[in-house]
């Protein structure tokens, strides 16, 4: 009985932070788009492949106009190269354009900027899980979208903005000032959303964490690999009632199906991985269905011609995508249309 009730209060809260809480604060207080990027991006799930193609190869051309005439650095190293953004036809023609490299981005960086962003820019840097952290720029507009590719994503593994959640996820390292405390306090409040820093997760605190999971009962439990592997083989190691989530969420490191299987008995429930880096947040996400897969191919091994780092893999493998999902049949089973 407390589960039904806890379950139709965050339904409740669901529908109330989707259609009035996070329009209000997303598109009034903030002046964000996010929201009209995820309804567009839930519409594209279901386009056909031809459409999906298609769709892709406009964004493609626009994006090579752009840097060719925007773009210094581009517009130089291509012109040296021999190629003109117009020559690029097929996704085969790509091999005609020079690779960018992370030395070539540091050492032409300010020349890597489009002409209209300069000064308009977000900034952030990798890891540094290659051995130097890589500083970029992204446009606001990316930043949104990029959250709305997340949202969707995550909502796959029905994790939904609005639920009750844990994070088990990076956090401040040392004293963090009163005033930004406060505010990701309010903010994860209003997300419904307890964060717990994986960084200060050792062995002799794994039951601190497991408890603070139990006291917020979580529907949506997400995290590190490592650090929710652990905590599993804490549950299994010295068995206990405890907080039963829906569903769980990994990323940021490679899952090992020992590792998927230890989780889900620990936790009882379905664990969904994901993928992505630092550049572009999530590239790819587990659905229900699991219709298409994200294939890592060492440079070594295959060719192909849009590169990928992350910590995730190795800094030399390159991902292609294949065994395309029947966007009709995922449908049909989707938890997003059949949920009542």
């Amino acid at each position: 009985m407390e589960r039904q009730a806890q379950e139709q209060f965050s339904d409740a809260y669901e529908f109330i932070y989707r259609r009035i809480l996070y329009p209000l604060f997303e598109g009034v207080v903030r002046r964000r788009h996010t929201l009209r990027y995820l309804h567009e991006y839930e519409r594209n799930q279901w386009r056909s492949l031809d459409e999906l193609q298609a769709l892709q190869w406009s964004k493609i051309v626009r994006l090579l106009q752009f840097c060719y005439e925007q773009v210094p650095y581009y517009q130089q190293r291509w012109t040296a190269a021999g190629v003109h953004w117009q020559d690029i036809k097929t996704p085969s023609d790509f091999a005609a354009l020079p690779l960018l490299t992370k030395d070539d981005i540091r050492r032409n960086y300010e020349h890597l900027i489009a002409e209209p962003f300069k000064g308009r820019t977000l900034r952030k840097a990798t890891g540094g899980s290659t051995g130097q952290p890589l500083t970029f720029e992204y446009s606001k507009e990316s930043n949104e979208r990029r959250m709305a590719v997340m949202m969707r994503g995550y909502a796959w593994a029905g994790a939904r903005p609005g639920q009750r959640s844990v994070f088990v996820w990076s956090g401040d390292v040392g004293e963090v000032p009163l005033a930004k405390r406060i505010k990701v306090s309010l903010h994860h409040r209003v997300l419904r959303r307890k964060v717990l820093n994986c960084f200060y997760l050792k062995a002799a605190n794994l039951d601190e964490y497991l408890k603070a999971i139990d006291a917020y009962r979580p529907v949506a439990l997400v995290g590190y690999v490592s650090s929710l592997h652990q905590l599993a083989l804490r549950l299994l190691e010295s068995p206990r009632p405890h907080w039963w989530p829906q569903t769980i969420v990994t990323g940021a490191e490679a899952l090992l199906e020992f590792q998927r299987q230890d989780i889900e008995r620990a936790f009882g429930c379905r664990v969904f991985n994901t993928y992505g880096c630092r550049e572009f947040m999530l590239i790819a996400a587990e659905c229900p269905e699991q219709v298409a897969t994200l294939r890592v191919l060492d440079l070594d091994n295959a060719r192909t011609h849009v590169r990928q780092q992350s910590r995730r893999q190795r800094p030399r493998d390159h991902l292609t995508q294949i065994d395309n999902p029947d966007p009709i049949e995922r449908r049909r089973h989707s938890p997003s249309t059949t949920r009542k």
